[in-house]
């Protein structure tokens, strides 16, 4: 229920779960009786009686298990803020233990005659104007290392599609490759070192142009003298 009114003709159980929204009314003319386990939920979303869940007993409420308090829509109440949640014509026990949010939130419970009247007796600190500076200054600096990371994320990714496309075409297995082929038995082994540091050369400069540039003119040098 959230902003309607709801009318039981006969008495209620609730052996489970009932909310009450903000600015509805949930009434019963006979008893209203809550387990152990059972939990119900009023809304409060401002200092007016219209802004905020009422429970409405028309006969006796028998009461035990959860009250949830839920200040909702950005409103905090003030210190020494009273609320009434549940009415009733008469009560038997009362409610096992009382639940708010936000946290931060403290409320005393007075049950009186016909109803349930809430305190507020705690609130969640503001701030201070430095404090609210240096929060404002931390979300600003994880921003902007977050979008950093994000850019040098698509970089490296950019990079990495770059180079497997690279690698996969028929240039980059030939500069990759010396053909051996080429060197019979007769081949000095001066001229083979000097295939393999060409070699490996190719292989560790695929990634950088420069390196890319002097190892071809490695190579063709070492045609040149073969």
């Amino acid at each position: 229920m959230n902003g309607r009114d709801f009318a039981a003709a006969a008495g209620i159980s609730n052996e489970g779960e009932l909310r009450v929204g903000m600015g509805s009314r949930f009434s019963t003319v006979g008893e209203y009786g809550q387990a152990a386990g059972a939990r119900v939920t009023v809304e409060v979303g401002g200092a007016d009686a219209g802004q905020r869940g009422m429970l409405a007993v028309g006969g006796q409420a028998t009461l035990d298990g959860t009250l949830a308090v839920e200040f909702v829509g950005g409103f905090v109440p003030v210190v020494d803020a009273t609320f009434d949640v549940v009415s009733y014509a008469q009560r038997a026990g009362q409610f096992a233990q009382i639940l708010v949010e936000p946290a931060g939130v403290v409320v005393e419970a007075d049950y009186q005659a016909d109803s349930l009247v809430l305190t507020v007796t705690e609130v969640p600190a503001a701030p201070s104007p430095n404090v609210q500076f240096a929060m404002a200054a931390a979300a600003s600096i994880t921003t902007r290392q977050s979008s950093r990371a994000t850019a040098r994320a698509q970089v490296f990714d950019r990079l990495g599609r770059t180079d497997q496309a690279h690698r996969a075409t028929p240039q980059a297995a030939d500069r990759r490759t010396i053909r051996r082929e080429s060197f019979g038995q007769h081949d000095s082994p001066l001229r083979r070192l000097r295939a393999a540091a060409i070699d490996r050369a190719i292989v560790d400069n695929v990634m950088d142009p420069v390196g890319r540039r002097e190892t071809i003119n490695a190579r063709r040098s070492h045609r040149s003298a073969g």
